[in-house]
């Protein structure tokens, strides 16, 4: 049992997750793993190597940008190599994760499915996907330049244009990790990973006929919405107004205009449920078209 645990992208670490009683009750051996992230927030993780698990620094080659994915595909080459040695079957790895550890899943899913058998034999997907809807390579970019500038490595001018990229990326590999975890909390910075076509498909639903034939188990959480409350501040589920619920609409949808479309949908799930409170009718439409719709 191969596990990836979630955070966002941005967060997390394999201790803390036990899986001794997992291995010692049900007859399988764990290998939890750690893999570089962004290192928003409160993260656990060291950042090292190339700063980031997804900086899009345009020095690395595309195909080596999603250094968190490749640190994933690693663990799993060496559990093909060493897990005969505490016991275990290379041909039975099961692969499985939750919130970004499932999206981490899928995403192997549906880029190992092509040449070889991929190195797993089977996953399981807990509150999470990215075949419906992959991280877009928006604003990473940008939110490099940005953090280059705010730790003052912004290369002079030069006309080889290479040679300051790889100068630049080399000055932010030195910087220490708290003061670039106070840089991307203060300026808002958001990096994602890059559709480099080896680790994440741009067009992975598309795609999909290609992924790797293997059994599936899919699930979620009946109010995975829920846990959002804090994130956008919101302490008192039973205060929201409909202007903070259109705020937090827009947040989650990414503009004005598509929170106007799916707006009407709240006033449905209040109808349905009329017991539910307008954070509790937004939460679940949340719930609805990240998790369940796309899990079906």
């Amino acid at each position: 049992m191969f596990w990836i645990h979630g955070g966002d992208l941005t967060s997390g670490t394999s201790s803390t997750f036990d899986g001794t009683s997992f291995a010692a009750n049900q007859d399988v051996v764990v290998v939890t793993i750690n893999y570089r992230v962004n290192g928003i927030a409160d993260f656990k993780v060291s950042l090292s190597g190339h700063a980031f698990g997804f900086s899009n620094a345009p020095n690395l080659p595309l195909e080596s940008r999603n250094v968190g994915f490749l640190d994933q595909r690693m663990a799993l080459a060496w559990v093909q190599q060493n897990i005969a040695a505490f016991g275990g079957d290379p041909r039975k790895v099961t692969i499985f994760g939750e919130s970004s550890g499932a999206s981490s899943v899928d995403r192997l899913l549906t880029t190992m499915g092509d040449g070889h058998p991929p190195p797993f034999r089977a996953a399981i997907l807990q509150s999470g996907q990215a075949t419906v809807s992959a991280f877009p390579n928006d604003r990473g970019p940008e939110s490099w330049r940005t953090l280059v500038s705010a730790l003052n490595c912004t290369s002079a001018a030069s006309a080889d244009a290479a040679a300051s990229e790889r100068e630049e990326f080399e000055c932010v590999q030195k910087a220490d990790a708290l003061t670039i975890r106070g840089i991307i909390n203060s300026a808002g910075v958001d990096f994602g990973p890059v559709n480099d076509n080896v680790t994440q498909r741009a067009t992975p639903f598309a795609g999909a006929r290609h992924a790797a034939k293997v059994p599936l188990l899919v699930g979620s959480n009946g109010q995975e919405g829920m846990n959002l409350g804090p994130t956008f501040g919101i302490t008192d589920f039973s205060a929201v107004t409909g202007p903070v619920l259109d705020q937090f609409l827009i947040l989650l949808t990414g503009g004005a205009e598509m929170a106007a479309q799916i707006r009407p949908l709240v006033d449905e799930i209040q109808s349905t449920y009329p017991w539910f409170n307008l954070f509790q009718a937004g939460a679940q439409l949340y719930t609805e078209v990240v998790y369940q719709c796309p899990r079906l």
